[in-house]
């Protein structure tokens, strides 16, 4: 009777052990093909499609960016006052917040000056649309502590721009009362805007910019519509 005790008890501890055995290397099986998966990732700039459809992502990491810029251009009066200068050593700085990979919040502070003068200054507020893709560098995480890196090269965009300007026109030099020698107020305008942000390395791209005024608004003088059509050029660093 003990033998046969033995024997009915084997077989449970048996089929129990396999089981076990099945279950634990089926979990261990897991772990590979998803490591497999991350390290077979050649190009960390072009995310695999597989991964980042899979249920390992927990999250998107989109890197912000703070420009510097030097412009130039054409500045002109669409107002009675008409006129027109030539815009060459302007300056302007400014920072990008990213609500999804393609849509991006900034603002700007930009000063447009020939070296002799300040024709104008003012404050920006923009949204650019990145129609070719991802406009920065994306982190993502796969839940287990890996993380890849997607940031692609050429990153054009297009967008709109709400400007904020003060201005100081020169209207008679020669003038012998100062308040007929130039013009000061403020006044706005909604700009298209066309750019590139071109990737250098993981922090810092080039940019390439043109702002083309669609609409000019009256400020503080009627006679004043200021217009222009810029070009910059600088950095941006991403965070």
């Amino acid at each position: 009777m003990r033998s046969f005790q033995v024997l009915c008890c084997s077989p449970r501890k048996v089929v129990l052990g396999v089981f076990l055995g099945l279950f634990s290397s089926g979990v261990v099986a897991q772990t590979p093909e998803v490591n497999t998966e991350i390290s077979n990732v050649s190009n960390r700039e072009d995310l695999d499609l597989r991964f980042e459809k899979s249920a390992f992502i927990s999250q998107k990491i989109l890197s912000h960016k703070i420009y510097a810029r030097m412009s130039g251009g054409i500045i002109s009066n669409a107002g009675t006052l008409s006129g027109s200068t030539i815009t060459y050593g302007g300056v302007n700085l400014g920072g990008a917040f990213y609500l999804r990979e393609t849509l991006a919040l900034g603002a700007a502070y930009k000063i447009e000056s020939n070296f002799s003068r300040v024709p104008l200054k003012g404050w920006d507020l923009w949204g650019r649309y990145y129609y070719l893709g991802a406009g920065t560098a994306v982190t993502v995480s796969d839940g287990i502590g890996d993380h890849l890196l997607r940031h692609r090269t050429w990153n054009p965009y297009a967008g709109l721009e709400f400007s904020s300007r003060d201005y100081v026109l020169i209207l008679d030099a020669t003038a012998t009362d100062p308040q007929d020698q130039s013009l000061t107020g403020s006044t706005s305008a909604a700009n298209m805007i066309l750019g590139l942000d071109y990737r250098l390395s993981r922090h810092w791209e080039a940019n390439a910019e043109i702002s083309y005024t669609l609409l000019p608004f009256g400020g503080s003088d009627t006679r004043v519509k200021i217009k222009w059509m810029l070009v910059s050029f600088g950095v941006n660093y991403v965070f």
